[in-house]
């Protein structure tokens, strides 16, 4: 693409992007992720999980850092509820049963994804195999029929404030850094944990499921795959596994080893019964 001047396209782009308020902020970081591959536990423009693209146009738009699941987001972040055009938006699709789903085990109420708006009606849908603008009664369509509730909500400016300044960073990849100057306030205290979505990408739209029934760990559901907590992020996980004053890269990522192997035996097992079952 050599006929494009990209240096002096990326200065005009730097100067309406500043000239921007928070909301358009956000849709043009959303949009900027328009083609990229889905990446599980990523927020950067070349590869993001749902909650990841949110959370990083979140902070492009108004220099306010969380990363956390889609479900905290909900609960914790978009919390407005009629929201109205103009506003910071985003749909969250909730489970209404708990159990499999798939092969894998969630919490009823659970949100398991999460697109922002970027106009009335459409979405970035980041998903497997690429975030791409998508209208939202199809998204919809889908997630009501396999057992999920819709919800719409707006930004809670104030309490994503409250958020980011208590350091709810679940970690980010090395590849944010790249793209962001964070500070480390801004960073957290898990900076290089991946947090992941809530349903680490395996359970979109047209896919069976792919993941085995989770292990459990202090009452929290934990995906096998990824590993990550159903609800609250592998942060929570890791201050329940190790104590504060002993939580250090090495302890998390024998823990993380550990679990990932556990997770491969009952991947296994599971696969050899159903073998035999059919025979």
């Amino acid at each position: 693409m050599s006929h494009i001047r990209w240096e002096n396209l990326m200065e005009t782009e730097r100067r309406q992007f500043e000239a921007m308020d928070e909301s358009d902020r956000f849709i043009y970081f959303l949009l900027l992720q328009y083609g990229s591959p889905y990446g599980w536990g990523n927020e950067n423009p070349t590869a993001s999980d749902c909650s990841g693209a949110v959370c990083m146009a979140l902070y492009a738009a108004t220099g306010l850092l969380v990363r956390t699941t889609a479900d905290d987001l909900l609960r914790r972040v978009f919390t407005v509820a009629n929201p109205r055009a103009g506003d910071i938006r985003a749909v969250f699709y909730l489970t209404k049963k708990g159990g499999t789903h798939g092969d894998r085990l969630v919490a009823a109420g659970t949100a398991t994804h999460i697109a922002g708006f970027v106009a009335d009606g459409v979405i970035l849908n980041s998903q497997r195999p690429n975030a791409r603008l998508r209208r939202v009664s199809d998204v919809s369509d889908w997630y009501i029929r396999n057992g999920h509730e819709v919800v719409v909500r707006g930004l809670d400016r104030a309490a994503l404030e409250r958020l980011a300044n208590a350091g709810a960073v679940w970690g980010l990849d090395a590849e944010f850094f790249r793209y962001f100057n964070v500070s480390g306030a801004d960073a957290g205290n898990d900076a290089g944990i991946v947090a992941g979505d809530a349903d680490c990408g395996n359970y979109d739209q047209g896919e069976s499921g792919t993941v085995a029934l989770p292990e459990q760990t202090g009452g929290r559901e934990v995906c096998p795959n990824c590993p990550n907590l159903r609800t609250g992020g592998i942060g929570n996980m890791l201050a329940n596994t190790f104590p504060a004053n002993t939580l250090n890269r090495e302890s998390v990522q024998s823990e993380i080893v550990r679990m990932a192997v556990r997770a491969v035996v009952q991947i296994v097992k599971r696969k050899i019964k159903r073998m035999g079952n059919r025979r």
